[in-house]
């Protein structure tokens, strides 16, 4: 059984998921747990992971499709970017809103695939940055997945909105920064915040490498982002096909998993230190 085997069936031993019957918060027109996780992304709903129990189901659903669609779209950084990111002492890489961590868990996948002789870089430190402290009893057993050697890798994690107007960005700069599956849960206001302080923390050489929904309005949102943020699109794919879990029979019918990689990714390069 691998550690994921093992994640996915501790969650699923801890949902109770007849607790949608008597639930006041659930969203509207939900039928069972995992449906409500699953409306809140549609038709204006309110679109909130305080729930302990709609965080699990989240993590149960889309975990190991989302690990796979950031390792997939990690593959696609460049030679020439990984030569200039990826032969540095150290590498800070951020995750914005990353919620249980797959982001973190996928860009590891992908680290773990580098050539070391090619690629030495011994320090990976990873910032976490999410509104919902909540996420970190999952996160913190996500984030280790993939790494067979630990000691390369550190991990902090900061409670706060990463569309906050506040000046915790104004001293920080990241190498890699990674943000999957928020840019299309903000609004117009949100989106110019988060550019702003994208701007204030990404340096010369900085890369972007953002995963969401691959719907047209989601894409036009990420336009709008990589405008205000001053950024060059390096490459964009859609992700189709198999995500390559097989889930466990119980847990597929209780769940309604993502079973295939279904994503749009796009990656930006910061060149200059024009903030």
């Amino acid at each position: 059984m691998s550690e994921l085997d093992s994640l996915i069936q501790d969650l699923h031993k801890q949902v109770d998921y007849d607790k949608w019957r008597n639930c006041m918060e659930k969203t509207l027109g939900a039928t069972n747990c995992p449906d409500c996780c699953g409306r809140q992304y549609f038709d204006g709903n309110q679109i909130s992971y305080q729930c302990d129990q709609k965080r699990k189901i989240y993590a149960l659903r889309y975990l190991p499709a989302h690990i796979a669609e950031n390792y997939q779209g990690s593959l696609l950084i460049p030679e020439e970017h990984r030569n200039r990111i990826f032969r540095k002492n150290s590498l800070k890489i951020a995750s914005f809103g990353g919620g249980p961590g797959s982001d973190i868990a996928g860009f590891k996948q992908f680290i773990e695939g580098l050539d070391n002789q090619e690629y030495p870089c011994a320090n990976f430190i990873f910032t976490r940055l999410d509104v919902e402290d909540g996420w970190k009893n999952i996160s913190e057993n996500v984030m280790r997945l993939y790494g067979a050697d630990e000691s390369r890798f550190n991990y902090q994690k900061f409670d706060m909105d990463i569309c906050s107007n506040g000046n915790w960005f104004d001293d920080k700069r990241f190498d890699v920064i990674l943000i999957s599956y928020l840019v299309s849960e903000l609004n117009t206001e949100q989106i110019q915040s988060l550019a702003n302080n994208l701007r204030k923390c990404m340096g010369a050489e900085t890369l972007l490498v953002i995963n969401d929904r691959s719907e047209d309005v989601v894409y036009q949102k990420i336009e709008d982002l990589s405008s205000s943020a001053n950024l060059r699109l390096i490459t964009s794919r859609i992700l189709s096909g198999w995500a390559g879990y097989s889930y466990d029979n119980t847990i597929a019918q209780h769940t309604s998993p993502k079973f295939k990689v279904s994503s749009r990714v796009l990656l930006f390069w910061k060149e200059s230190n024009d903030n």
